[in-house]
C-alpha cells in the first residue's frame, strides 16, 4: 500500500518550504511567500521591498572545530545545534 503521489508531493513541498524558511530566515520566507503569490510567472523577484527588523546576533567560537568536522563529518551540524541549544 504505497501512498498516493499527491500525498508524497504535498509532504515534499512542505519539507522544501521548511528548509527554505530555515535557510533564508524570516525575511527570506517573506520574499519566497511574496514570489509564490504571483501566478503570472515562474521567475523569482529577489528585489521585493523589505522592512526593518530588530535582531540579535550571537557568536560562539568552537575550539578545534576543524578537528570536530573531520571526526563527525556529516554529523557536525547536529553537534553545532546541540551547542547552540
Amino acid at each position: 500500500n504505497e501512498p498516493m503521489e499527491t500525498v508524497i508531493l504535498e509532504k515534499t513541498i512542505i519539507k522544501i518550504g521548511g528548509l527554505l524558511a530555515l535557510g533564508f530566515g524570516e525575511a527570506g520566507a517573506e520574499i519566497i511567500g511574496e514570489n509564490m503569490k504571483g501566478n503570472d510567472t515562474a521567475g523569482v523577484n529577489a528585489m521585493i521591498p523589505g522592512r526593518m527588523v530588530d535582531c540579535i546576533f550571537g557568536y560562539c567560537d568552537i575550539q578545534n572545530f576543524a578537528d570536530a568536522t573531520q571526526i563527525l563529518q556529516d554529523k557536525v551540524m547536529v553537534f553545532v545545534n546541540q551547542i547552540a541549544e
